[in-house]
């Protein structure tokens, strides 16, 4: 069951928290979409406006709790 809010999220954001959860940078992030560094971080704002997050450790914390991360 997925847990509120990441159902009123895109797959492209589901992405990015994914690849969040499992540790990776900003750049890395950035190297592996294709997309801009600051494209990133302004998503990684988007995203936790929306889940009512407040930085990357609680969005970490949110992440494995709703399993997206690997391992």
């Amino acid at each position: 069951e997925m847990l509120p809010g990441l159902q009123a999220l895109s797959q492209l954001e589901r992405e990015f928290l994914e690849l969040i959860g499992n540790g990776l940078t900003n750049r890395e992030i950035a190297d592996h979409t294709g997309f801009t560094e600051k494209t990133v971080r302004s998503q990684f704002s988007v995203l936790r406006n929306k889940l009512g997050l407040q930085g990357r450790t609680q969005s970490a914390r949110f992440i494995s709790h709703a399993h997206l991360a690997d391992g």
